[in-house]
C-alpha cells in the first residue's frame, strides 16, 4: 500500500509539474513618442491611455474585479516602488485605497511593467463606483527605493468600459491552472 500511495503521489506531482511552466518572455515596444515616464494600462505590455480614454474592468477567475496598471520608466532603474490611488473625479472619493507594489521593470529598450492589478469594487453592487461609464482619476507615483521620495507622478483621467472576463490561460496557456488533461480530465 505504501508503494502504491507513493506512486500516486509521484504521478500527481509529475502531472502537476509537467503542466506548469513560466510564460515565454514577451518583448514589448515603446508607444510612439514615449516619454521618460508614462503610466497606462495593459496586461502584458504597456498601453497608453489617452485623456478620458476607456479602461476595461476585468473580472478575474476568482471572482474579483480589477483594472490593469502599467508604467514605462527609463530612469527608474531595474526595480520600482509604485503607488496608485483610484478616485472618483466628480467628488474626490476613493474608489479603492492606495495600492503599493514593488516591481521589476523589463529590460526592453523602453523599460516597463504591465499587469499590475488595481482592485475595484463589484460593479453589480448598488451605488458601485465600478459601473460602465464611471469616470476615474488614477494617480500614479514612482518612489525612490531608498529614500521613498517621489521620482515621478501622473494622474490618468479615464472612464470604465464594459466588463471583460480575464483568463490567465490566454497569456500563459501552459500555466499551472491551464492544463486540460493534467489529471486525466482532457
Amino acid at each position: 500500500m505504501r508503494s502504491a500511495s507513493g506512486l500516486l503521489l509521484a504521478l500527481f506531482t509529475l502531472g502537476f509539474l509537467g503542466c506548469s511552466s513560466s510564460p515565454e518572455p514577451v518583448e514589448c515596444s515603446a508607444p510612439e513618442g514615449a516619454g521618460a515616464f508614462e503610466a497606462g494600462t495593459g496586461e502584458v505590455c504597456f498601453e497608453r491611455v489617452e485623456d478620458g480614454g476607456t479602461i476595461p474592468l476585468m473580472e478575474g477567475p476568482q471572482g474579483g474585479w480589477h483594472i490593469w496598471l502599467a508604467i514605462g520608466c527609463t530612469d527608474c532603474g531595474p526595480s520600482a516602488h509604485i503607488r496608485a490611488l483610484v478616485t472618483d473625479p466628480t467628488d474626490g472619493a476613493e474608489v479603492v485605497p492606495n495600492t503599493e507594489v514593488f516591481a521589476d521593470l523589463s529590460s526592453d529598450a523602453w523599460p516597463q511593467i504591465a499587469g499590475l492589478q488595481l482592485s475595484m469594487p463589484d460593479p453589480y453592487e448598488v451605488g458601485s463606483k465600478s459601473a460602465k461609464g464611471t469616470p476615474l482619476a488614477i494617480h500614479v507615483e514612482v518612489l525612490d527605493l531608498e529614500t521613498s521620495e517621489v521620482l515621478h507622478e501622473v494622474e490618468l483621467s479615464a472612464v470604465l468600459g464594459g466588463t471583460q472576463t480575464w483568463d490567465p490561460c490566454d497569456t500563459n496557456p501552459d500555466g499551472p491552472d491551464c492544463c486540460e488533461d493534467c489529471f486525466g480530465e482532457g
